[in-house]
């Protein structure tokens, strides 16, 4: 099965950015596997 795509609201966006601005590494390696996971599984 092929990827799917992951759109982001407004207020996604903003979020992932303040993670990202708060330099904390841990939470945006989370951030981008639970995202990449989605693309791959996204009913599950």
């Amino acid at each position: 099965m092929g990827k799917f795509v992951v759109y982001l609201t407004d207020r996604a966006q903003a979020d992932i950015a303040k993670h990202k601005k708060s330099g904390n590494k841990s939470t945006e390696k989370k951030i981008k596997a639970i995202l990449e996971e989605l693309k791959s599984h996204p009913y599950t």
